[in-house]
């Protein structure tokens, strides 16, 4: 299978891995994101920004209209919004290619539990994302929190990150591609504490700091 993914606008600005250092603004918890702003196209024209790197030009994150050649993906948003980030692991050129998907930076000084609430979406096949987080900008990173295969519908999941206190933490999303006919969604993501999220949700994973 021979196929060729036509990307719309500039990637320079997402595709360096020193991207991660340019992340100026620290948002502070409650911090939230469902991908609706008007006019975005890569993640480094979110704002306040974010990041992607891959292996290849083709396997960065986007918004999910932003490929002109791409892998099923319906519906577009979680609930019954219309815009989500989208990782095209149908434009990759092989199974395994990774892009990453980095939040701006966010402060959680404050006391008590934190975590991370979102939705995935990825129809079928092997390919999966995964979830780690930062406590010092991205210098160094956990080990996964959570890898997610499939779901043929937005799902939500909730992962507690214990009672950190830093003001310098990023999460990441890992997304491993699988040359398949579909694509993986993120959307309506947000960092809270563990009291501000309502139920029901899939609780998963805890990370202890």
């Amino acid at each position: 299978r021979r196929r060729h993914t036509r990307l719309q606008g500039d990637w320079s600005s997402d595709v360096c891995s020193s991207d991660l250092a340019q992340i100026p603004i620290t948002q502070s918890s409650p911090y939230s994101q469902n991908f609706e702003q008007s006019g975005w196209t890569t993640p480094s024209t979110l704002s306040p920004a974010w990041a992607t790197t891959s292996t290849e030009t083709a396997a960065l994150w986007a918004r999910h209209s932003y490929f002109t050649s791409s892998g099923a993906y319906s519906p577009t948003g979680a609930n019954s919004t219309t815009s989500s980030a989208r990782f095209n692991t149908y434009g990759t050129s092989a199974s395994g290619v990774i892009g990453e998907l980095y939040t701006p930076l966010l402060d959680f000084s404050a006391a008590g539990e934190k975590a991370i609430e979102f939705y995935h979406i990825n129809t079928s096949g092997t390919d999966a994302v995964s979830i780690a987080i930062s406590t010092d900008g991205g210098s160094s990173w956990s080990a996964s929190l959570l890898s997610i295969g499939t779901n043929t519908a937005w799902t939500r999941y909730v992962v507690p990150l214990g009672n950190t206190t830093s003001n310098n933490v990023m999460v990441k999303f890992r997304a491993t591609g699988d040359y398949g006919l579909t694509d993986i969604g993120i959307d309506e993501r947000s960092e809270e504490h563990t009291s501000e999220l309502q139920s029901p949700c899939n609780l998963v994973c805890r990370l202890l700091l």
